[in-house]
């Protein structure tokens, strides 16, 4: 229980579920194309309605998030957001983990990634 001095909900974690797609890999060079992201997929977004404003570009670009420093900044943006966790998207693909695990790696290794 809280007291009268501690802010609302101060006794909750905030948690962001992330899904690593926008980084280069082998297994998206051979389904579509060298290269591929799922970044692809946004740019060819198209209106569908009335005031359906598509293409939208992301406000820091189309990064790479296999780049230590977008990874850093998604970091500290969240941070300072008060997301306190990220719960990274995890599978395997024909036995393999290694699908996602660029950009696992790449949080659990930033000094930002203890951040609270």
């Amino acid at each position: 229980m809280t007291s009268h001095n501690s802010p609302p909900f101060a006794d909750v974690t905030v948690a962001a579920y992330y899904y690593p797609c926008t980084h280069p890999h082998v297994r998206w060079d051979e389904a579509k194309y060298p290269g591929f992201t799922e970044w692809d997929l946004i740019k060819c977004a198209r209106p569908r309605f009335p005031g359906h404003q598509q293409p939208r570009v992301p406000l820091w670009g189309y990064e790479d998030e296999s780049d230590p420093a977008a990874m850093a900044r998604k970091i500290d943006a969240a941070a300072d957001h008060g997301v306190d966790v990220f719960i990274f998207d995890w599978y395997y693909y024909d036995g393999k983990e290694q699908w996602l695990r660029t950009c696992v790696l790449q949080f659990v290794r930033r000094p930002q990634a203890s951040r609270s």
